[in-house]
């Protein structure tokens, strides 16, 4: 008798265990963020009227969940342009006072920004094809997602 309520408990304590680690696990399926940049929408625009260089970038949240606070970091991979703009690479995307821009995206939508630099077009507008990378960071600063901007047009 003391045999099998000794059986009893240990199964007992068995199956506690078994569906403890099972609820651990699957706490750890649930959704997650994903952002992602429209390579379709992302461009650089030259503005030769102005002298303006302007990146124009489109985000979108695909998941169900919202985002927090994300940043922008544009990294550019030429001397000469960062020169040109007036900039080290990398550099956050800034509201007017110089202090760094978040935003936030709703589950399944998008956010667009545009940032423009006083530009001299120099040298023929396609070769600024894939100078520019831009990126996106959760508040932590962990990168969420990055694209080389490949498309080049004017205004």
């Amino acid at each position: 008798m003391k045999a099998q309520m000794k059986m009893k408990l240990e199964i007992k304590s068995k199956v506690k265990w078994f569906f403890l680690l099972l609820i651990f696990l699957l706490s750890g399926c649930g959704p997650s963020l994903e952002v992602i940049i429209d390579e379709e929408a992302t461009r650089l625009i030259v503005d030769e009227e102005r002298s303006l260089l302007t990146i124009y970038t489109r985000f979108e949240n695909p998941t169900a969940i919202p985002s927090g606070p994300l940043s922008v970091q544009f990294h550019i991979n030429d001397e000469n342009l960062l020169d040109q703009l007036d900039q080290e690479s990398p550099f956050a995307f800034m509201d007017r006072e110089g202090n760094l821009e978040t935003f936030n995206i709703k589950p399944n939508g998008s956010y667009f920004i545009s940032e423009s630099f006083a530009y001299q077009v120099e040298e023929p507008i396609d070769e600024l094809q894939g100078l520019i990378e831009v990126a996106v960071l959760d508040e932590s600063e962990t990168e969420l997602a990055r694209m080389t901007v490949n498309q080049v047009t004017t205004e």
